[in-house]
This record gives structure tokens, sequence and C-alpha cells, in this order.
């Protein structure tokens, strides 16, 4: 399907208090809203669509590229309002991709798993699992894990208000399929407004697939390295090992799998129990995996993978806590102006108690490596220095070639060919040698009389020490 990029642009940005209009405000010298148009270019679109409308003028003045198509939206009355005025440009054959032109830091890859997600028959959803998702629309799900609709922070009932998986409003869409649906928006809710997030339900309804992208989701393709922090409590118990073996399908076989988890102890005490029952109401609703590292670990073991590393970082963590904790409360009015008193001192509590049981011990983060648990595993690539060991084990299980070895009075060792000719001190490398060497064969020999043993060590010592290292046999020094 052709491609067509649908911008939304016309936002005043009240927070921003300033009369620029918010997707004008500059990054690294580049307005918000150029980003997000060259971001766009990198996917190859038939057409970009730009909804304009606060500060309109100043908007396509700045932005002057003559291939843009611009939608003016002069009454701002929702997201879905604003994705109609640019839809009478759009065919019915297109996939509609709907940006934001505050959104600039948006990745090409991640744009490019949601529109292969899609196609004529089916739509694609962006949502974000946050640890405080207030101002985003929350994703509700069924008892099966899918996507039912999205209800706005302002219509939103406290169950739904305790769900953290968030609406990025970053979405595809067969353009047929979302005209037909933008024709049934309706604007009675809390705002008052025509919401785009609207058709996600009509979607559900129509039985038209919404795949959201997530890990569940991922494209089944191969990594060297995966990354995943805190992902335990996303997931969730049940889940965990579902996960870790999806991880380990996506991974080579030679590469490496990093994950962060936080713990708890598990010789807990009360204050443990406290800790967790308030995490639970207050903070992370259903974030049920906070365990001692060993509850990690088997799991995880026991589908496949190798644990090369445990380390502890929790004190680092808390460090990177307080100084949260610190620019939390240097923000006091702002934040109480944005999500109320209530927010800020729930926080407070939160982040001043994550820094107290971290020093104390309550609870620790964790950061694990592993790897897939075969034997073709390289596991000296983790060594940094691994060259004397790495040539050991090599030469080890080589064949050693055939050396006739003899002291030539300068140090020499002289062999079967010019290539094993080497000079300095005659010592041949370390090989495997099948069977007893001669040095240990003459342990199981008859034993020597001392006189005769004394005799003999008085007649080595009066050798020369080129010779005496000469004459020792191949094989391992002892």
């Amino acid at each position: 399907m052709k491609l067509a990029v649908v911008i939304l642009a016309a936002g005043q940005g009240k927070r921003m208090k300033s009369d620029l209009p918010k997707v004008l405000q500059p990054l690294a010298g580049v307005p918000l809203l150029g980003h997000v148009v060259s971001r766009a270019r990198t996917l190859q679109p038939s057409s970009i669509h730009v909804v304009f409308g606060h500060g309109g003028e100043a908007v396509r003045a700045t932005i002057k590229d003559a291939d843009l198509r611009w939608a003016l939206q002069a009454q701002q009355l929702g997201t879905g309002h604003a994705v109609m005025q640019a839809m009478p440009d759009v065919a019915d054959d297109e996939l509609v991709l709907v940006l934001y032109g505050d959104v600039p830091l948006i990745d090409t890859g991640t744009l490019r798993q949601l529109i292969a997600s899609a196609d004529a028959s089916s739509m694609s959803l962006l949502t974000v699992m946050l640890d405080n998702p207030t101002g985003y629309g929350r994703i509700v799900r069924n008892a099966q894990g899918d996507i039912q609709k999205i209800v706005e922070q302002k219509d939103a009932s406290a169950t739904e208000l305790a769900l953290r998986e968030g609406n990025s409003g970053i979405m595809a869409v067969p353009a047929k399929l979302l005209r037909q649906w933008l024709g049934k928006l309706r604007n009675s809710n809390a705002q008052g407004e025509y919401y785009l997030t609207d058709v996600i339900a009509m979607a559900v309804a129509d039985r038209v697939k919404v795949l959201v992208d997530d890990y569940r989701n991922l494209p089944a393709k191969k990594y060297d390295k995966i990354t995943c922090l805190e992902m335990a409590e996303h997931v969730g118990i049940k889940n965990f090992q579902k996960f870790l073996l999806q991880v380990r399908s996506m991974l080579k076989d030679d590469g490496i799998f990093y994950l962060q988890i936080a713990g708890l102890r598990r010789s807990w005490q009360f204050e443990d129990l406290v800790w967790g029952l308030f995490m639970a109401k207050y903070i992370f609703p259903g974030a049920d995996a906070s365990l001692p590292p060993a509850a990690m670990l088997k799991p995880a073991e026991e589908v496949g993978w190798e644990t090369f590393s445990v380390e502890n970082v929790s004190q680092h963590y808390g460090w990177t806590i307080r100084r949260w904790h610190d620019n939390w409360l240097s923000n006091k009015a702002d934040v109480i102006a944005a999500y109320g008193e209530r927010w800020f001192r729930l926080w407070h509590i939160f982040l001043a108690w994550s820094t107290k049981i971290a020093d104390q011990g309550n609870a620790s983060c964790y950061q694990v490596v592993f790897n897939k648990n075969i034997d073709a595993f390289d596991r000296t690539q983790h060594i940094l220095d691994r060259g004397v060991i790495h040539g050991v084990r090599t030469n080890g299980i080589e064949a050693p070639r055939p050396v006739a070895v003899a002291g030539n009075g300068n140090g020499a060792t002289i062999g079967s060919s010019p290539s094993d000719r080497q000079t300095g001190p005659a010592c041949p490398r370390p090989a495997l040698v099948p069977g007893p060497t001669r040095r240990h064969s003459a342990r199981r020999q008859a034993p020597r009389s001392r006189s005769a043993a004394r005799a003999s060590r008085n007649a080595s010592a009066r050798r020369p020490p080129a010779a005496r290292r000469s004459a020792r046999p191949p094989g391992p020094s002892p």
C-alpha cells in the first residue's frame, strides 16, 4: 500500500508559556515540526499532510517545503477532527500514518515496524508502558490481553486510571476504514472533543485486527544483543518465562542478553511488606515481579539461558533516584500545577522511601548478563585479555607437529623443516601429547638407588643451561 503521513501540528502549546506555536519551538536549531517532517521523509511516503491551526501563517512561513500538503484546522475540536481535515486529499487505497508535530524523536525503525504491522484490513497502534501515565489515554485490554479501547485521562474510571499502558497517539490505519470511523465520531465526552482514539473501539466492533507494537508483536528477526530494563515488572510473574523464551528465540546463538531487574530481599522484614503494599496500590499497580534474584534466575535457566554474571547495582540505582527526588522537590510548584498536590505527595513519599530502602537493603537492583546455554557458545568472549587462555586452549587441542629436538650448543632448536626452526632457548610450545610423557613414564620405572640418583643429579648440574633445556623432552612443562 502507498503511505500517506498525516502530521498533527495545530496545537497551541499553552504549557510552553510562549507566543511561538508549539511545533515551532526549536530543538538543536530546528523547529520541532521540521524534525518530524524529516523523519517522515525517511519512510518515502507518497504524500505528507500537515494539519495546522494556531499560528498557522507562522508555521507555513517557517516550514517552506514545497511538497507538503497543508490542511487548516480552524477550530481545535480534537485529534479526530484534526485528521478529518487532511482526509479529503488522501486516497482510499493508502495507509495513513498519524504523527505529531511535537514528537520529534520518534525512531524510524519503530515507525517501519508499525507500518509493516498494518495492511488493508488491519491497523497498528504504538503504546508505551509508563510508571506514571498521568495525562495519557489508557489502553484497556480484555482478559486475553487483546486491546478493546482507549480511554482518555478525563474520562477514565478509577480502575482505568490505575492502568500503566498509555497511548502514544501514533497509529497506522488503512485510509478507507479510517474515513468510515472518523465519520462516526461523537464529542460526547468530558472535553467535548472528537477523539481520534475512539476509532480503536470502532475497529474492535468491526472485527478489524488491532496490532499493538510492544514486545509481544516484535518481528521475528535475530539480534546479537538484546537489552531489557525492568521488563520483569511489566511482564509479570505469570508471563515471565514466556517472555524469556521469546527473547531467546530473537537472539543469535552467539548473542548476549542483558536484563535489569528490581528485587526484594528473600529474608524479608515487616517494612518490606508495607513497602510492597504501598507500591502495589499507589505507584505500580499490577507490578508483581519484584523478587529476589534467585527467583528470576531459576526460571531463566529452566528455559535455556545460562547466567554469565549478576551485579548488584542497588546503590547506583539509589543515587539515581535520589537525584530524581531532589529534582522533584525543586519543581514542586510546577508539578502541583500540572498533576495536583496528591500526585506530588505520593511520588515524594515513593522517591524518598526508594532512596532509603536502597541504603538499608530492603530492595535491590540487579544487572544480569545471559547467554544461550549451548555448547557452541564462545564463553571466552567476555574476557578482555584472553590471548594466553585462547592460545593455550587452541594449541592444546591441535596435534603437535613432528619435531626432532636437539641442542646445537647455542640454544637453538633444529626442526624437521625450515618452518619448524625457532631461535632462542629451545622450549617447544605447550601441546597435548597422547599418553604419558617420558618424564612421567620414568616415574613408573624401577626405583634407582639413592647414590645413582645423586650421581645423575650432579651430572645434570654440570651440563650447560642451554644443553639442559635442549635435553628436556617435548610435552607440557611441569
